[in-house]
């Protein structure tokens, strides 16, 4: 099997040097035995009992509607020489797909959808399979394209917990941080709100970023820091001075938003944090149903002050998250993501499922 990895990030570099987890690359890494080095790229070596064999090619696909036109023409050309083309980030799929729906495309494609509505792509471009956070997003794709039904699978993203207890396990020290909550995000977040709510519950909570955007004096509770999204390493030894992560996602119109803050959540798991996260996210059942920590009503500041002061106060509470934090990461790593995509890619290239 050959197989071409495509990502808006190279984390196949990091994570093939255990630099990162490997969740960020969505259940490839768990297949490859080895990587290997040749003519200055860098190559997964699949294992034995993986398809039987077979390579890993990486291709990063550089942002910019300047750039589309060159790198489509590239990867129509380079997709003759793979048995499948994995889109974790639905960067392409919709150009390659056009051509797949015109027949000139012929190499399996499969394709992660991250951001709602599908629409537009589900009716103008084919995929050979389409990969759901969960099922609300593929009722979401139904509606929008039932007649492609038997190609949407959900497989439920889960964090490398593995790589985490190997950073804590090389840390020598930590430090113990007198603050209790960190939100350590930055897409979409909703920082007036998580400021607000700080100061309105007395509590002291530090943000990823370098503008203290609301805080206009200096007792504010709520204040930022300089996040180095380049060190993994060092963003786990902070996360694990704090008691508890925040995921305030802002208000958006659309009917339900794409997978925000979900890297945090994976954290969280990860790391035994509870969390708070605002109840538009799409892990917001997850935490509910499993007892993980809180949601709060999104947008209102004095809903999350209020779960602000139940996690920071209610020790009782706050251990039986934990407690939950860890009974939940045994049956929910990358291990098992990785094992249900096999699966899809069995079906996407046997189709079996049709």
């Amino acid at each position: 099997m050959k197989i071409l990895f495509i990502s808006g990030y190279a984390a196949w570099n990091k994570v093939s040097k255990k630099q990162m987890p490997s969740h960020h690359m969505y259940g490839i890494n768990e297949w490859i035995d080895h990587y290997e080095q040749e003519d200055g790229k860098l190559h997964g070596i699949l294992k034995k009992d993986v398809f039987d064999g077979g390579v890993v090619d990486f291709y990063l696909w550089k942002p910019g509607k300047e750039n589309i036109l060159r790198q489509v023409k590239l990867l129509l050309h380079l997709g003759k020489n793979y048995d499948l083309v994995y889109d974790i980030l639905n960067r392409c799929s919709i150009y390659l797909g056009f051509f797949k729906k015109l027949g000139l495309f012929h190499t399996k494609l499969v394709t992660i959808m991250h951001h709602p509505p599908y629409k537009l792509q589900l009716m103008m471009a084919d995929s050979d399979v389409y990969i759901f956070f969960n099922d609300d997003y593929r009722k979401m794709a139904i509606s929008y394209y039932k007649k492609k039904e038997n190609i949407y699978f959900v497989n439920e993203w889960y964090p490398d917990i593995r790589w985490y207890k190997g950073v804590l396990a090389s840390l020598q020290t930590l430090d113990v941080d007198d603050v209790f909550f960190v939100d350590n995000g930055k897409s979409k977040r909703d920082r007036t709100v998580l400021i607000d709510a700080a100061n309105v519950a007395q509590i002291t909570v530090d943000y990823a970023g370098t503008d203290q955007v609301g805080a206009e004096n200096i007792e504010a509770f709520a204040h930022p820091y300089e996040i180095d999204l380049k060190d993994d390493v060092g963003m786990v030894a902070r996360l694990k001075t704090y008691k508890a992560i925040i995921i305030p996602v802002m208000k958006n119109k659309k009917v339900k938003i794409g997978p925000l803050g979900i890297t945090s959540f994976l954290d969280c798991i990860a790391l035994g944090l509870p969390v708070i996260a605002s109840d538009n996210v799409c892990f917001a059942r997850e935490i509910e149903e499993n007892g993980l920590g809180l949601t709060y009503k999104n947008g209102e500041k004095d809903d999350l002050a209020s779960k602000m002061r139940v996690l920071y106060k209610d020790g009782e509470f706050y251990k039986q998250c934990r407690l939950n934090l860890d009974n939940y990461g045994e049956n929910h790593t990358v291990f098992k993501y990785s094992m249900e995509l096999h699966k899809i890619f069995q079906k996407a290239v046997l189709k079996d499922f049709r």
